[in-house]
Formats: C-alpha cells, structure tokens, sequence
C-alpha cells in the first residue's frame, strides 16, 4: 500500500512538473513575440486552463497565481533582451508548481511551500520594482507593490484587514527609504523584504499565541544584524 501511494504521488508530482513547463513555454512565447496582445492573450488563458484543472479548490491560490503572471509579464517586458530572463523563467515555472501542488494537496509540509512562496513573490515584487526606470512610474510601481504586500500578508498571515493595511504600510515606507538610499537594486529589495519577513513573522506568532518578549528580541536582533550587513555590502558615496 505504502509503494502503491508513493508511484501515485510520484505521478502526480510529475504531472505538475508538466503543467509548470507548459506554463513556462507560454512565457517564453511573451518573450519570443516581444510581447505582442495575442502572445499575452495566450500565455493567459494557458495559465488560466492549466489552474483551473481540475476546478477544485481553485480559489484558494488565486491571488498568488495573478501576482505571479504580473510579476512574470513585467519582468519579461524589462528583460527582453537580457540574459536574465532564463532565471526568471526558472522561478516563474517552479514558483508555478508550488501554486498548483499547494492548491491540488499534492505537495507535503505545504505549510512550509506555502510561506516560501508567500516570501519568493514577495522578493520578486521587490525587486521588480527596484530594477524599474523610478523617475517614469515611480508612484504606479510604488502602489503596485504596496498592493502586492497587501494582498500577500492578507491571504496568509492576516485576517484581519486594519492588521495587513497596517503592515503592507509600514513595509512602504522602508520602500520609499530605500529608494532614496543609493543601496543598488539588491541590497534595496533586501532591506524591504527582511521588512517584510520580519513583520509578517511577528504577525504570525501573535495569531497563534506564540508571541512573547523574548521572540520579539530575536526577531530584532536578527533584523539589526542583517541590516548593518545590508548597510555594510553598499558602496556609499556622494
């Protein structure tokens, strides 16, 4: 029975590997046609049928999957010809898999996979928005990521919605800081996320009670220290 559960798991697991490769093909068809409406189009309803099968529990990783085909599309359109787009075509197609063996129950400890993913999109936003041309569309990439921060800490860590706005806030004002700080794409993206790690943690031990003083002291010390790394690591100058 044990060997029997393995090869269906094992089956399933490939499946997913096939749909998130599928996935991908789409992406690099935006990429190929320099992305043209009908290559979008496509690439859309391909992710679209592709989550959507089976229905079942469809909703449940919704919001991660329109935060990652946005993430997918714009760093595609930045990267058009760079030599980065293989690596972001990596990550759009297992972070892909993730979202489909999260949403099937196929994948085990998705609690784990879940944060992961929650954090990778998180990232990936972040820098997003630090690789792109801040002097044209700086307040609609600051208030996309506000949104993507928004949406990400609401759909797993806060339920409360006073609590997320709260956070996605305070996670935009360190965002408005870094960007005025010469810290370099990387190094300003990090800042932003071990904000964003850093709250959301702490959101998440006080809703299941775990939160005390001594945790609180942790988490900012481990915040301090890789901040003076992050500090450390920058080529300042006038």
């Amino acid at each position: 029975m044990e060997t029997r559960l393995r090869l269906v798991l094992r089956d399933q697991q490939l499946r997913l590997a096939l749909k998130a490769l599928i996935f991908g093909g789409g992406l690099a068809l935006v990429k190929i046609g320099s992305l043209g409406l009908l290559p979008i189009l496509f690439f859309l309803g391909i992710a679209l049928f592709l989550y959507t099968s089976p229905l079942f529990n469809s909703f449940n990783q919704s919001y991660n999957l329109l935060i990652l085909i946005a993430i997918s599309l714009l760093a595609a359109g930045k990267t058009l010809d760079s030599g980065y787009f293989l690596l972001i075509w990596l990550g759009a197609v297992f972070l892909f898999y993730l979202i489909l063996g999260i949403k099937d129950l196929i994948l085990i400890n998705r609690s784990f996979w879940q944060s992961f993913l929650n954090f990778s999109l998180f990232y990936a936003s972040a820098v997003l928005f630090f690789y792109s041309d801040l002097s044209k569309f700086f307040l609609l990439d600051f208030f996309g990521l506000f949104l993507a921060a928004l949406v990400l800490i609401r759909n797993l860590y806060a339920r409360k919605i006073l609590v997320a706005l709260l956070a996605a806030f305070i996670i935009s004002e360190i965002t408005w800081l870094a960007a005025l700080l010469p810290l370099g794409p990387i190094n300003a993206a990090s800042l932003v996320f071990l904000t964003y790690f850093t709250l959301t943690s702490l959101i998440a031990r006080q809703a299941d009670q775990s939160l005390n003083k001594r945790l609180i002291l942790r988490y900012l010390t481990v915040f301090v220290i890789l901040l003076v790394i992050i500090f450390g690591t920058t080529k300042w100058g006038i």
